[in-house]
């Protein structure tokens, strides 16, 4: 029997492998929602999120349950501020981020006990009670599949008309 552990780590990996594929040959100013949200913008939202699960897992590790999403007021306000953050970047350094941001969460998870994805905490942006297995599903898992379904409708629309949520209008 696989453990929640097992579950959430290929979770994690495929939903990246996954997005990773639907990425290939879309250009990084392409727009894929109908409030202009470019795949930079995706990325860099994305990464914004896996930082603060990422934070959120270290503090819990560190006996820290006081940590807070630093001004956070709502999803949207603090994701518009994170992506118009990013939104300067490179889309190399965006990229970058992206990518190790996961490989730093997946490796700080690889080495955790099957029991610490059952352990609860609240979430740092508004004090939820949740696993942190149901953490990584509904945030770092459920992007990577969102923005993964937006960039293959992209590639099927012929126009590559705006469709889906922004980045910054998800939670």
């Amino acid at each position: 029997m696989t453990s929640t552990r097992e579950t959430i780590l290929n979770a994690l990996r495929e939903a990246r492998r996954h997005l990773t594929d639907a990425m290939q040959g879309v250009d990084d100013q392409a727009v894929l929602d109908e409030n202009g949200g470019r795949l930079h913008d995706w990325l860099a939202y994305i990464a914004a999120w896996d930082r603060e699960v990422l934070a959120a897992v270290q503090a819990l590790l560190e006996g820290d349950t006081a940590y807070r999403t630093a001004d956070f007021d709502s999803w949207e306000a603090w994701s518009s501020r994170e992506v118009a953050r990013r939104a300067t970047w490179p889309p190399e350094q965006v990229r970058m981020d992206f990518g190790m941001v996961r490989l730093e969460l997946l490796s700080l998870l690889s080495q955790m006990e099957p029991n610490f994805f059952e352990q609860e905490l609240e979430t740092p942006w508004d004090r939820t009670r949740t696993t942190i297995a149901n953490l990584l599903e509904t945030v770092s898992i459920a992007h990577d599949r969102e923005l993964t379904a937006l960039l293959h409708e992209h590639k099927r629309t012929p126009h590559n008309g705006h469709r889906g949520a922004s980045p910054c209008s998800i939670s």
